[in-house]
């Protein structure tokens, strides 16, 4: 009985001593969550101001880019003839900077198309075409090539190229380029815009694009499809290839394929042409704008709205990406008679670069139309001397003075005659072919393409 006092007052003190233990586990614990509490709470803290640093940043931001799109907007009047969409902020030029000097004009003719491109190149007449232009890039560098110094941009409106040279605006988006024996690459004016006047293949991972030449006259109802290449006779050494991969850069010279190392790749290529007329504007499609996309090892821009503005005379026309917008300088051209104030001279072989690639050498062209100058573009007296082989060069005979005999004469007459015939019943089936048979390249299946064909 004297045991059991002890043991109760053991029980107790065992009991107090658990209680004890177990208040400071509390106590532990609960110090723990308050200190959890408190980190997270001031986490929070710190997260709510940044945000309101990165709001009130955003805002600051948008409100300078503001103010500078009301300054672009001010001094670029838009195009009445072209539908227009708001340009919201910001705005990032693309190639060199075009800072605005003074209103742009919402009208231009030929004229200024002549005294805009003649401090980067010289004029000179070329019989069936009148005034062409060349670069002086292309006399100082053999391996120039038009398309090449700047990138693509996908638009509202097709593959649209943004140059990154002064001349980029006009030669790029009006008129048509061809490559002579004499000169190399010249350009013949048009009065038309439209995004890029080239026509497309793809094929084993390359992009090419070539430029269009003077023949190819654009009908709105026809367009020009994937039968480009054969019905304007052009061949590889036309095109400039660069791997997908590469499509997304901004320079497109440092990419392109080395000429001579692209017959194989235009071979084993489709293309993909595609220019229509909608609404009134030229549509320019080609490759799948989603296929090069998952192919290019830079991402590609989002699609952009194009948007039509005028231009300034003193040369400051580089495209502007303004938010989703790409702002353009695609003045209307009136055909008014004009001349370049400076010629350098008459240059009578029209014929190709490389002969084995495309045209034929002698084509009489007839003075373009339908986007490209008209006959009446020019006064009589600054129309073009007539072409050379009607009246004798020096150190050449005259017919009287060959004095061939009158049946030779008759003969030679008769195969002229034959031959002319023989190249105007040609040039008519491969025109009647072209309406009858617009596509003429059947895409095999997986092949990247944009648009459905418009005949």
């Amino acid at each position: 009985m004297k045991l059991l006092p002890a043991a109760v007052l053991l029980c107790c003190t065992s009991l107090i001593v658990s209680c004890g233990r177990q208040k400071a586990n509390d106590a532990e614990i609960e110090k723990q969550v308050q200190e959890r509490l408190n980190e997270e709470h001031q986490a929070q803290q710190q997260r709510e101001l940044h945000e309101r640093e990165a709001a009130l940043d955003e805002r600051e931001r948008q409100v300078a880019e503001r103010e500078q799109h009301l300054t672009i907007a001010a001094a670029t009047p838009s195009v009445p003839a072209a539908p227009l969409v708001a340009t919201p902020p910001p705005a990032t030029p693309v190639g060199p900077p075009a800072a605005p000097a003074a209103p742009a004009a919402t009208d231009a003719s030929y004229q200024a198309f002549y005294d805009s491109l003649s401090p980067y190149g010289s004029w000179v007449e070329m019989p069936g075409y009148g005034y062409a232009w060349q670069p002086l890039a292309a006399v100082e560098n053999s391996l120039w090539r038009p398309y090449t110094l700047g990138r693509w941009l996908f638009t509202d409106g097709g593959w649209t190229w943004a140059s990154d040279e002064p001349f980029g605006w006009v030669v790029y988006h009006y008129g048509r380029w061809m490559r002579t024996r004499e000169l190399n690459w010249v350009w013949v004016p048009g009065d038309q815009w439209a995004p890029a006047w080239v026509s497309w293949r793809y094929g084993n991972d390359y992009v090419g694009w070539a430029p269009l030449p003077p023949e190819a006259r654009f009908d709105g109802a026809a367009g020009i499809q994937q039968w480009a290449d054969q019905q304007y006779n052009l061949g590889a050494s036309d095109y400039t290839f660069v791997p997908a991969a590469e499509f997304g850069d901004d320079n497109m010279a440092a990419a392109a394929i080395p000429a001579g190392d692209d017959d194989a790749i235009y071979d084993d290529s489709n293309n993909l042409t595609n220019i229509y007329s909608e609404g009134g504007s030229v549509i320019c499609y080609g490759p799948n704008y989603e296929f090069l996309r998952s192919k290019s090892r830079r991402p590609l821009p989002p699609r952009l709205t194009l948007a039509r503005a005028g231009y300034r005379a003193d040369g400051r026309n580089a495209a502007l990406v303004s938010g989703n917008t790409l702002l353009v300088a695609a003045p209307r051209i009136s055909l008014k008679p004009a001349a370049p104030k400076a010629i350098r001279g008459r240059v009578a072989d029209t014929r190709l670069l490389n002969a084995a690639a495309t045209r034929p050498p002698a084509r009489d062209i007839s003075p373009p139309g339908n986007g490209l100058p008209p006959a009446n573009a020019l006064a009589p007296s600054q129309q073009p001397a007539p072409v050379a082989g009607g009246q004798p060069t020096a150190g050449m005979r005259s017919r009287s003075q060959m004095k061939p005999a009158p049946l030779e004469a008759e003969e030679k007459k008769a195969r002229e005659v034959q031959a002319i015939e023989d190249q105007q019943a040609s040039k008519a089936a491969r025109e009647q072919a072209a309406r009858d048979r617009p596509v003429r390249q059947i895409q095999p299946s997986g092949t990247p393409f944009s648009g459905a064909v418009h005949p």
